[in-house]
């Protein structure tokens, strides 16, 4: 486990934005964190989860409002005691420095 942590949410209706969003944290120029995936319902993650390899992904099933949702993905951060927590959302993309930059 790393110190660091990019938490996001995913669900069923932002999936066409998935492949440029895991693409995004994929070319990551600093790679040592874990993409942690609140799932809301969505199931073709373990389809990404496999493309996507390079990336430490954690995924935690919640099905609740954005805030709840939010709220689980906090927690298991805290519980887990990481360092840094940065947060991303699943239909969005990052400059490949974001990371970096962030922390």
């Amino acid at each position: 486990m790393n110190s660091i942590a990019f938490l996001t949410t995913v669900f069923p209706e932002n999936e066409k934005f998935l492949k440029t969003f895991f693409n995004s944290l994929s070319t990551q120029t600093f790679k040592n964190f874990d993409l942690i995936v609140v799932n809301d319902n969505f199931t073709n993650l373990d389809y990404y989860k496999n493309i996507y390899s390079d990336l430490k992904i954690i995924d935690i099933n919640s099905s609740g409002t954005p805030a709840k949702n939010k709220e689980a993905g906090i927690n298991y951060c805290i519980d887990n005691k990481y360092e840094i927590l940065i947060f991303g959302d699943s239909d969005d993309y990052f400059q490949n420095n974001r990371i970096i930059k962030s922390i």
